[in-house]
C-alpha cells in the first residue's frame, strides 16, 4: 500500500515517533524533482523517510519489583535510552503512597531514593519525558515489610532491695507509621505480662523475694504484639541515658575519643567547624551526663593549630607531680602530628610545646595520627601513618616525646620510627604497651598488621613484624591488652564485627572462636568495630557502627562478648545494643567508668546536623533483688519492773523475705544484767 508522506507520518506518530518537518519537505523537493526528471528521462534516486530523521519517544527498561522495609531507604537506579542523542529529560516518580516529585534524569540513568513510613505493597509509576513532550511510562511493585518498633527500657539502676520499689522507664522507636495501643511488662518473678495503656511512659514494682529476674518490656502496634527488649540504658545519665550535644556557634561537632578522669568526669575530643576551619574540640561532662561548665567554656575547649583541617583522634590524662594531672589530645592538623596539653580547666598549658601546642611534619607527607599511649614517666608515643615515595605507599610511624611536650631523640632516629610492611599500604590505629614492649595495630592492604616494638629505644623486635591474612579482607581499628599479655584485635570482616586474639607472642590463638577470629553479622547490615575495651571481668566491650545495606541509615551499636568470643547475652539483646538512628550515627569509642557502666562515644546526624552522642548502658540486663535481714521494732509499751518477773511484748519482728517462714527465724534478746 502506498501512503502520501503525510499518511505515514500520521502512521509513526500513532507509533510513537515525532516528525522532522524539514526532513519531509526536503524529501517532498526531492520526490518533486524527480517526477520531473522522469518525465524528461533522467535516472534520479531520491531520499526515502528513515528513521533518522523522525524522533522517538525515549525508552525506560524494565524495572524489576523491590522488597524492603518500612523506614529504610530504597534506592533502584533505573535507566532509559533515546535515539534522539540531543534530546534533555526530565523525570516524575509517583510512589503510590501519596508522596511524588520530579527526580533528576542525565546520561540514561534515573536514581531513585524513598523511604515508606508503613508496610503494605505499593505501585509506583515513573514518566520521563523529553524535550519534544514526547513521555514513557513504567511501573513496578514495591512490598514494604513490617518493623517491629525497638524498645527502649531505661532504670537508674539494676540491684536494690528486696520490698523496695523499683521503677523503670520505656519509651519505642518505630521506623515505621505505627502507633504503640499498648506496652506490657513482665518483671521476671512471674510469667504474667502486665498490661499498660499506651500512653504509659514509666512502671513500677516491688519484689517480694531476693534473687535475680529478668525485666522485659513489649509494645504493641496496629501490627501485632512484638518482641520484648530487656533492661539497656542508665537513667541516671542524660536523658535515659543519652546526652546529645549541638554546641553553639560551630558545626560538624564529631566525637572521636574518650578518657574517664579520676574524679569520673568523662572528657571526649574530637573536631568540630569553626569560621570555616575544622578545630580540635574537647568537652568535660559530669557523672550525670551534663556538660561540666567550669571547664573551658561552658564546658567545651576549642584548639585551633592551622587554618586547615585540625583533627583530634586520641586523648589520654598525664599525671603530674603533686597530684594533679595534664589533659593531651593529639591527632592530625593540615597532614602533620598535632597534640595539645591542657590544664584541668580545659585552658592551653603552655609549659606544654609552645603555648600548649606541638606540631610535628614527619619525613613524607600526609601524616595521619590515630593513637596515643602515655608511658608511666610521663613521655608520650603517638602512632598513625605516614606517606612516602611520592605517594606510592604509607608506612607505620611513631613520635615519641618528653613529658614536655619536645621531641624525644632517644626514640627509633631522631623520635621518630617508620616500619615499612612489604611497600604497602600501610595504616596504624590503635597502640598499647605490653610491658617492656610497644605494639603498634592497624593493617596491610587488607592484611590485620601487628609491630612490636623496645618500649626503650623505638626498635622493632626480632621477628617483630606480624602479618594476618584471614578468609578476606579485614580492617582493624582497635587493640586491648588481656591479662596474660594476650591481644584482642576489633575491626571488620565481610560486612561482620571482627574480634581476633593473639597469644603474647603474637601468634593467632587458635582457640579463640574460629582459629583465633569471631565474626558477628547483624541483619542486614554492613558492621565494624571501631573501639575496644576489657571490663574487670576480662569480657570484652566492642563499638562502632551498622550500616543497613539497602539504605543510608547507619546506627551506633555496642557487643559485649565472652573471653572465648561468645557474645555475652547478659547484655543488650542477646549480647548487642543496636541505637535506633534515621540518619548517620557511629560509635567511634567505649568507655568503662569506674562505677561499672558502659559509655558509647560517637556522633549522630539529626536534620542535617552532626551531634555528638553519648550513651551510657546498664552492665547487666538483668536486675539483683538484694536479700534485707528480718526488721526489729521494740513496743514502747513494754514496762520494766524492778527485780521482779518481766513478761510481755518487747520487740515486733518484721520478716521481709516471705522465702523464710516466720517460725523459722529465731531472735536472742540481751537483758543487759548477763541473761
Amino acid at each position: 500500500m502506498k501512503l502520501p508522506i503525510t499518511g505515514w507520518t500520521k502512521v509513526l506518530r500513532s507509533l510513537g515517533y515525532r516528525v522532522d518537518w524539514k526532513a519531509v519537505e526536503r524529501i517532498r523537493a526531492q520526490r518533486h524533482l524527480a517526477r520531473k526528471r522522469q518525465k524528461s528521462g533522467a535516472d534520479f534516486q531520491f531520499s526515502s523517510l528513515e528513521p533518522r530523521h523522525l524522533l522517538a519517544a525515549p525508552d525506560l527498561n524494565l524495572i524489576a519489583n523491590q522488597l524492603t522495609a518500612e523506614g529504610r531507604m530504597l534506592s533502584v537506579a533505573v535507566t532509559y535510552s533515546d535515539s534522539d542523542v540531543n534530546d534533555t529529560h526530565t523525570a516524575v516518580i509517583n510512589w503510590g503512597d501519596g508522596n511524588s516529585g520530579p527526580v533528576p534524569a542525565s546520561s540514561g540513568t534515573i536514581q531513585l531514593t524513598h523511604t515508606y513510613a508503613d508496610n503494605g505493597v505499593y505501585s509506583p509509576s515513573l514518566t520521563i519525558t523529553d524535550s519534544t513532550s514526547l513521555s514513557d511510562q513504567a511501573s513496578f511493585e514495591v512490598t514494604v515489610s513490617d518493623v517491629a518498633p525497638q524498645v527502649l527500657v531505661a532504670s537508674n539502676t539494676n540491684q536494690f532491695d528486696e520490698r523496695t520499689t523499683y521503677t523503670i522507664e520505656f519509651s519505642a522507636f518505630d521506623p515505621g507509621n505505627d502507633t504503640i495501643t499498648q506496652w506490657e511488662v513482665n518483671w521476671g518473678d512471674t510469667t504474667t505480662w502486665e498490661a499498660f495503656p499506651a500512653n504509659t511512659t514509666s512502671a513500677s514494682h516491688v519484689y517480694q523475694n531476693a534473687d535475680d529476674y529478668i525485666v522485659q518490656v513489649r509494645a504493641t502496634n496496629e501490627d501485632g504484639t512484638h518482641a520484648p527488649s530487656r533492661l539497656w540504658f542508665d537513667n541516671t545519665f542524660g536523658n535515659r541515658g543519652v546526652v546529645t550535644t549541638d554546641l553553639a556557634g560551630v558545626t560538624g561537632e564529631q566525637a572521636f575519643a574518650s578518657v574517664e578522669q579520676p574524679d569520673g568526669k568523662l572528657l571526649v575530643a574530637g573536631r568540630v567547624t569553626s569560621n570555616g576551619n575544622q578545630d580540635f574540640a574537647l568537652m568535660r561532662y559530669l557523672a550525670n551526663g551534663a556538660l561540666d561548665t567550669s571547664f573551658g567554656t561552658s564546658g567545651v575547649s576549642i584548639v585551633d593549630f592551622s587554618s586547615g583541617a585540625d583533627v583530634a583522634s586520641s586523648i589520654a590524662i598525664q599525671p603530674l607531680t603533686g597530684g594533679t594531672f595534664r589533659i593531651l589530645v593529639a591527632g592530625t592538623s593540615s597532614n602533620k602530628f598535632a597534640v595539645a596539653g591542657l590544664s584541668q580547666n580545659g585552658q592551653l598549658d603552655t609549659s606544654f610545646g609552645v603555648g600548649g601546642k606541638v606540631i610535628t611534619d614527619l619525613v613524607g607527607t600526609g601524616d595521619l595520627a590515630k593513637a596515643m599511649v602515655v608511658q608511666d614517666d610521663g613521655k608520650l608515643i603517638l602512632a598513625g601513618s605516614v606517606y612516602v615515595d611520592h605517594w606510592q605507599r604509607t608506612d607505620f610511624a611513631l613520635v615519641r616525646y618528653n613529658a614536655n611536650g619536645t621531641i624525644d631523640t632517644s626514640f627509633g632516629t631522631s623520635g621518630v620510627v617508620t616500619t615499612d610492611f612489604e611497600g604497602a599500604y600501610d595504616y596504624v590505629y590503635d597502640l598499647v604497651i605490653v610491658g617492656d614492649r610497644l605494639v603498634a595495630a592497624g593493617q596491610s592492604n587488607g592484611n590485620i598488621a601487628l609491630a612490636r616494638y623496645r618500649l626503650s629505644n623505638g626498635q622493632l623486635v626480632k621477628d617483630g613484624k606480624v602479618i594476618t591474612k584471614l578468609k578476606a579482607d579485614a580492617t582493624v581499628r582497635s587493640v586491648a591488652l588481656q591479662a596474660d599479655s594476650g591481644l584482642i584485635v576489633g575491626g571488620s570482616m565481610q560486612n561482620k564485627l571482627l574480634l581476633v586474639r593473639y597469644n603474647p607472642d603474637l601468634s593467632l590463638d587458635e582457640n579463640f572462636g574460629s582459629s583465633g577470629a569471631v565474626t558477628t553479622a547483624i541483619l542486614n547490615s554492613s558492621a565494624s568495630i571501631l573501639s575496644l575495651k576489657l571490663d574487670v571481668d576480662g569480657k570484652i566491650v566492642a563499638a562502632g557502627q551498622s550500616t543497613a545495606i539497602d539504605s543510608s541509615s547507619s546506627q551506633m551499636v555496642v557487643a559485649r562478648y565472652h573471653t572465648d568470643g561468645s557474645l555475652d547475652k547478659g547484655f543488650g539483646t542477646n549480647g548487642l545494643a543496636i541505637l535506633p538512628s534515621t540518619g548517620q550515627a557511629f560509635a567511634s569509642d567505649v568507655l568503662l567508668t569506674g562505677s561499672g557502666g558502659i559509655v558509647a562515644v560517637g556522633s549522630a546526624e539529626a536534620a542535617g546536623s552532626n551531634n555528638i552522642v553519648l550513651t551510657k548502658f546498664l552492665p547487666r540486663n538483668s536486675v539483683t533483688v538484694n536479700n534485707v535481714d528480718p526488721s526489729i521494732t521494740f513496743n514502747p509499751d513494754a514496762k520494766f519492773v524492778k527485780e521482779t518477773n518481766f513478761s510481755g511484748v518487747v520487740a515486733k519482728i518484721i520478716n521481709w523475705d516471705d522465702a523464710i517462714p516466720l517460725a523459722d527465724v529465731t531472735a536472742n534478746i540481751q537483758w543487759g544484767d548477763g541473761e
